[in-house]
């Protein structure tokens, strides 16, 4: 799968340490902060808000510590600053060259040479 990224090495390849770190801190945030995000007010039932849907706002803002946490590791790895490289190796070789022309245009119709050259 990834066998066309051998070429690629990184300047600074200690920056990619810190992306487990990073998703180990995320990891640890997130479940602290959720653990404390309780809610402070208990209902009995909850079929009174049964009616009510999550507008599209709200659903996509759960998506905000992922993105958030995709575009620091995106940084970090910008950080680390990916490089190719491609070995050029010249090769001298010798051979002969052949070319066939064929011209196929119509002033080649014209009859000039007995016999007809077609």
């Amino acid at each position: 799968m990834f066998s066309n990224l051998t070429h690629i090495a990184f300047a600074n390849q200690w920056v990619l340490w810190l992306v487990p770190l990073v998703i180990v801190l995320a990891a640890l945030w997130w479940y602290f902060y959720y653990k404390k995000n309780f809610a402070s007010l208990k209902l009995s039932s909850t079929n009174s808000f049964a009616g009510f849907t999550n507008p599209f706002r709200a659903t996509l803002k759960k998506l905000l510590p992922a993105l958030r946490l995709l575009a620091i590791i995106s940084l970090l790895v910008a950080l680390a600053r990916p490089q190719t490289s491609y070995d050029e190796e010249k090769m001298t070789t010798e051979g002969i060259d052949i070319v066939l022309a064929v011209d196929v245009s119509s002033s080649m119709l014209a009859k000039d040479f007995s016999p007809n050259r077609l």
